[in-house]
Protein backbone atom coordinates (compact mmCIF):
# COMPACT_ATOMS: atom_id res chain seq x y z
CA UNK A 1 0.00 0.00 0.00
CA UNK A 2 1.21 3.56 -0.50
CA UNK A 3 2.52 5.80 1.80
CA UNK A 4 -0.93 7.52 3.45
CA UNK A 5 -0.60 11.60 4.49
CA UNK A 6 -1.69 11.88 8.22
CA UNK A 7 -4.93 14.17 7.98
CA UNK A 8 -3.45 15.06 11.98
CA UNK A 9 -0.62 17.16 13.09
CA UNK A 10 1.45 16.72 16.19
CA UNK A 11 -0.53 18.69 17.95
CA UNK A 12 -3.70 17.70 17.15
CA UNK A 13 -2.45 14.14 17.86
CA UNK A 14 -1.40 15.08 21.22
CA UNK A 15 -4.43 17.24 22.06
CA UNK A 16 -6.70 13.70 21.51
CA UNK A 17 -4.71 12.04 24.21
CA UNK A 18 -7.69 13.43 25.88
CA UNK A 19 -10.02 10.94 24.71
CA UNK A 20 -8.05 8.82 27.25
CA UNK A 21 -9.39 10.76 30.09
CA UNK A 22 -13.02 10.46 31.50
CA UNK A 23 -13.27 13.80 32.10
CA UNK A 24 -12.02 15.16 28.65
CA UNK A 25 -13.86 12.51 26.88
CA UNK A 26 -17.04 13.93 28.79
CA UNK A 27 -16.57 17.35 27.13
CA UNK A 28 -15.61 16.43 23.71
CA UNK A 29 -19.14 14.59 23.35
CA UNK A 30 -21.62 16.10 21.39
CA UNK A 31 -25.11 15.75 22.49
CA UNK A 32 -27.56 12.96 21.12
CA UNK A 33 -24.27 11.35 18.66
CA UNK A 34 -23.42 8.41 20.67
CA UNK A 35 -27.36 7.58 20.80
CA UNK A 36 -27.16 8.18 17.20
CA UNK A 37 -24.87 6.11 15.95
CA UNK A 38 -26.08 3.06 18.75
CA UNK A 39 -28.93 3.71 17.35
CA UNK A 40 -27.95 2.96 13.18
CA UNK A 41 -25.84 0.07 14.72
CA UNK A 42 -29.27 -1.61 16.18
CA UNK A 43 -31.22 -0.90 12.77
CA UNK A 44 -28.52 -2.45 10.30
CA UNK A 45 -26.76 -5.10 12.45
CA UNK A 46 -22.78 -5.70 12.54
CA UNK A 47 -20.48 -5.40 11.97
CA UNK A 48 -19.45 -2.15 11.61
CA UNK A 49 -16.55 -0.39 9.63
CA UNK A 50 -15.66 3.01 11.13
CA UNK A 51 -13.38 5.23 8.49
CA UNK A 52 -10.79 7.80 10.15
CA UNK A 53 -11.56 6.14 13.53
CA UNK A 54 -8.77 8.21 15.14
CA UNK A 55 -8.23 7.01 18.86
CA UNK A 56 -11.52 4.86 18.62
CA UNK A 57 -13.62 7.47 20.35
CA UNK A 58 -16.79 5.90 18.18
CA UNK A 59 -15.65 2.60 17.99
CA UNK A 60 -15.11 2.02 21.72
CA UNK A 61 -19.06 3.40 22.78
CA UNK A 62 -20.40 0.88 19.78
CA UNK A 63 -18.02 -2.31 20.92
CA UNK A 64 -19.69 -1.66 24.94
CA UNK A 65 -22.87 -1.55 23.57
CA UNK A 66 -22.45 -5.00 21.84
CA UNK A 67 -20.99 -4.94 18.05
CA UNK A 68 -18.11 -5.72 16.52
CA UNK A 69 -16.24 -2.62 14.80
CA UNK A 70 -13.32 -2.74 11.92
CA UNK A 71 -11.75 1.18 12.49
CA UNK A 72 -9.76 2.43 9.58
CA UNK A 73 -7.27 5.43 10.45
CA UNK A 74 -4.26 6.69 8.64
CA UNK A 75 -2.32 8.04 11.39
CA UNK A 76 0.08 5.61 13.41
CA UNK A 77 -0.11 7.78 16.39
CA UNK A 78 -3.98 7.81 16.83
CA UNK A 79 -4.09 3.76 16.03
CA UNK A 80 -1.26 4.02 19.05
CA UNK A 81 -3.79 5.73 21.01
CA UNK A 82 -6.63 3.81 20.24
CA UNK A 83 -5.01 0.83 21.49
CA UNK A 84 -3.93 2.06 24.46
CA UNK A 85 -7.80 3.27 25.27
CA UNK A 86 -8.92 -0.32 23.99
CA UNK A 87 -6.49 -2.08 26.73
CA UNK A 88 -8.58 -0.09 29.00
CA UNK A 89 -11.49 -2.00 29.01
CA UNK A 90 -12.53 -5.24 29.76
CA UNK A 91 -11.46 -8.55 27.41
CA UNK A 92 -14.55 -8.89 25.31
CA UNK A 93 -15.49 -5.78 24.83
CA UNK A 94 -11.51 -4.96 23.48
CA UNK A 95 -11.81 -7.92 21.28
CA UNK A 96 -15.05 -6.65 19.54
CA UNK A 97 -12.71 -3.82 18.22
CA UNK A 98 -10.07 -4.50 15.19
CA UNK A 99 -7.58 -1.76 14.14
CA UNK A 100 -6.67 -1.36 10.64
CA UNK A 101 -4.03 0.88 9.03
CA UNK A 102 -5.10 2.38 5.74
CA UNK A 103 -6.41 5.45 3.56
CA UNK A 104 -10.41 5.93 3.17
CA UNK A 105 -9.49 7.02 -0.13
CA UNK A 106 -8.05 3.13 -1.35
CA UNK A 107 -9.51 0.95 0.85
CA UNK A 108 -11.98 -2.70 0.03
CA UNK A 109 -12.97 -5.80 1.27
CA UNK A 110 -9.57 -7.21 1.11
CA UNK A 111 -8.57 -4.99 3.79
CA UNK A 112 -11.03 -6.64 6.29
CA UNK A 113 -10.72 -9.92 5.14
CA UNK A 114 -12.69 -9.88 2.58
CA UNK A 115 -15.78 -9.09 4.54
CA UNK A 116 -18.60 -6.51 3.73
CA UNK A 117 -20.22 -4.05 5.93
CA UNK A 118 -24.26 -3.33 6.67
CA UNK A 119 -23.16 0.11 8.12
CA UNK A 120 -19.79 2.20 7.26
CA UNK A 121 -19.57 5.46 9.27
CA UNK A 122 -17.62 8.75 9.51
CA UNK A 123 -18.24 10.50 12.28
CA UNK A 124 -17.25 14.16 13.42
CA UNK A 125 -16.63 15.73 10.09
CA UNK A 126 -14.00 13.27 9.39
CA UNK A 127 -15.13 13.09 5.53
CA UNK A 128 -13.96 16.99 5.58
CA UNK A 129 -10.33 15.70 5.23
CA UNK A 130 -10.62 14.44 1.68
CA UNK A 131 -10.98 18.10 0.34
CA UNK A 132 -9.11 20.17 3.12
CA UNK A 133 -6.13 19.28 4.77
CA UNK A 134 -5.37 16.43 2.75
CA UNK A 135 -5.75 18.31 -0.60
CA UNK A 136 -4.17 21.62 0.58
CA UNK A 137 -0.31 19.72 2.37
CA UNK A 138 -0.44 17.75 -1.13
CA UNK A 139 -0.76 21.15 -3.60
CA UNK A 140 1.64 22.94 -0.84
CA UNK A 141 4.60 20.43 -1.76
CA UNK A 142 4.26 20.76 -5.06
CA UNK A 143 6.61 23.51 -7.19
CA UNK A 144 3.98 23.79 -10.18
CA UNK A 145 1.91 25.67 -8.01
CA UNK A 146 1.78 29.13 -10.10
CA UNK A 147 -0.78 31.43 -8.58
CA UNK A 148 -4.12 31.46 -6.51
CA UNK A 149 -6.58 30.93 -9.67
CA UNK A 150 -4.05 27.71 -11.07
CA UNK A 151 -4.28 26.44 -7.04
CA UNK A 152 -8.08 26.30 -6.87
CA UNK A 153 -8.44 24.70 -10.07
CA UNK A 154 -5.37 22.00 -8.77
CA UNK A 155 -7.47 22.15 -5.53
CA UNK A 156 -10.93 21.58 -6.49
CA UNK A 157 -10.19 18.66 -8.43
CA UNK A 158 -7.68 17.01 -5.81
CA UNK A 159 -11.17 17.24 -3.22
CA UNK A 160 -13.54 15.55 -6.26
CA UNK A 161 -11.04 12.86 -6.70
CA UNK A 162 -10.36 12.17 -3.05
CA UNK A 163 -13.86 12.37 -1.97
CA UNK A 164 -15.07 10.56 -5.12
CA UNK A 165 -12.83 7.28 -4.40
CA UNK A 166 -13.99 7.42 -0.50
CA UNK A 167 -17.38 6.93 -1.76
CA UNK A 168 -16.42 4.37 -4.13
CA UNK A 169 -14.60 2.34 -1.45
CA UNK A 170 -17.57 2.74 0.48
CA UNK A 171 -19.55 1.51 -1.74
CA UNK A 172 -17.29 -1.72 -2.09
CA UNK A 173 -17.47 -2.62 1.28
CA UNK A 174 -21.31 -2.53 1.91
CA UNK A 175 -23.69 -4.97 1.70
CA UNK A 176 -26.46 -5.06 -0.35
CA UNK A 177 -28.82 -2.29 0.55
CA UNK A 178 -25.96 -1.28 3.48
CA UNK A 179 -26.36 2.16 5.04
CA UNK A 180 -23.47 4.62 4.68
CA UNK A 181 -23.27 7.61 7.37
CA UNK A 182 -21.41 10.67 6.63
CA UNK A 183 -21.34 13.22 10.05
CA UNK A 184 -21.21 16.98 8.72
CA UNK A 185 -20.58 15.72 4.88
CA UNK A 186 -19.70 19.30 3.63
CA UNK A 187 -22.25 19.57 0.46
CA UNK A 188 -20.65 21.68 -2.12
CA UNK A 189 -22.44 21.64 -5.38
CA UNK A 190 -23.63 19.08 -6.99
CA UNK A 191 -21.17 16.08 -5.50
CA UNK A 192 -23.57 14.09 -3.70
CA UNK A 193 -25.91 13.93 -6.90
CA UNK A 194 -23.16 13.01 -8.94
CA UNK A 195 -22.08 10.05 -6.80
CA UNK A 196 -25.35 8.48 -6.04
CA UNK A 197 -25.97 8.61 -9.70
CA UNK A 198 -22.27 7.24 -10.36
CA UNK A 199 -22.50 4.05 -7.55
CA UNK A 200 -25.95 3.97 -6.78
CA UNK A 201 -26.99 4.69 -3.56
CA UNK A 202 -30.13 7.59 -2.41
CA UNK A 203 -29.18 9.56 0.84
CA UNK A 204 -31.21 11.78 2.75
CA UNK A 205 -29.65 14.54 4.86
CA UNK A 206 -30.81 14.71 8.73
CA UNK A 207 -29.68 17.16 12.14
CA UNK A 208 -29.84 13.93 14.36
CA UNK A 209 -28.36 14.86 17.18
CA UNK A 210 -29.75 17.04 20.41
CA UNK A 211 -28.03 20.79 19.73
CA UNK A 212 -27.43 22.45 16.92
CA UNK A 213 -27.82 22.17 13.51
CA UNK A 214 -25.31 19.69 12.33
CA UNK A 215 -26.08 18.04 9.22
CA UNK A 216 -25.93 14.07 8.98
CA UNK A 217 -25.72 12.58 5.37
CA UNK A 218 -27.24 9.27 5.53
CA UNK A 219 -27.06 6.64 2.12
CA UNK A 220 -28.15 3.46 1.43
CA UNK A 221 -26.78 1.31 -1.25
CA UNK A 222 -29.37 0.43 -3.84
CA UNK A 223 -28.49 -3.17 -4.73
Amino acid sequence: MREIVSAYSTVEVRRCRGYLDKEMRSRETRWGEFKFFIGMAKRTGGPILELACGACRVSMVLAKAGFRVWGLEASPSMIRLGRKALDRLPERVKNRVHLVKGDMCNFGPHDFGDRKFPLVIIPYTSFTFNFDRLATKILLSSSSILDSVEYGKKWEGLFLKQATDCVKSIISVLNPKGIFVVDNPQMRGEFWKMASRKFGFSYSIMEPYDFDDVPVLVGKKLF
